[in-house]
């Protein structure tokens, strides 16, 4: 799902930015796929079954949720 904001429009956070919030991200950090991809494989160096992990600060987790 793509966003259709338009500059000048009220924006807020909600249901419908969130359901298309990683194509934004996609779009708006450069090497966005590629930091995922190394952010899994240095965590899974350390990841074990059973650990637990807090992701402090960071969107929803989803280089620890998806494979690179």
């Amino acid at each position: 799902m793509r966003d259709n904001v338009h500059p000048g429009e009220k924006w807020e956070f909600n249901g419908e930015v969130a359901a298309c919030f990683a194509n934004m991200l996609e779009r708006s950090i450069p090497d966005y796929r590629s930091m995922r991809a190394l952010t899994y494989k240095l965590g899974e160096r350390f990841i074990q079954p059973e650990t637990l992990i807090v992701d402090v600060g960071a969107a929803p987790a989803w280089p620890w949720s998806h494979s690179g």
